[in-house]
């Protein structure tokens, strides 16, 4: 059954020209990318096929943004923390802290264990 309000597709979509300015897509529904909820459980049940690594999600309800790190499971959550001189990457299993200065283009500390592609730390 159709969602209401919406248009089927079975491919990918487009404005009509390159110069319309009108939203093509609603993110609650793609694969991936960026996208605001009202609440953590919201996040939490976010569907599996619309998921990616690296996704990053903004929770009304906590006021911050959170990514998906080394999976797309609810322990893969991390709190994403940004400003212009620093992130902070918070692991999920272990709580530790890894701060990343940017005005210096290095990491402030050293992670406890070894972080490596979709690892975590």
């Amino acid at each position: 059954m159709p969602i209401p309000g919406t248009v089927p597709l079975s491919g990918p979509i487009a404005p009509s020209s390159a110069t319309d300015t009108y939203p093509v897509t609603d993110p609650r529904y793609g694969l991936g990318g960026v996208r605001t909820v009202d609440t953590m459980q919201e996040r939490n049940e976010l569907p599996n096929q619309r998921r990616q690594r690296g996704m990053l999600v903004f929770v009304i309800e906590t006021e911050k943004y959170y990514y998906l790190l080394s999976g797309i499971g609810n322990n893969d959550w991390v709190e994403f923390t940004a400003d212009n001189s620093y992130i902070l990457l918070n692991s999920p299993q272990t709580g530790e802290v890894l701060i990343y200065n940017a005005a210096v283009a290095a990491f402030q500390n050293s992670p406890a264990t070894t972080l490596t592609d979709g690892g975590t730390f």
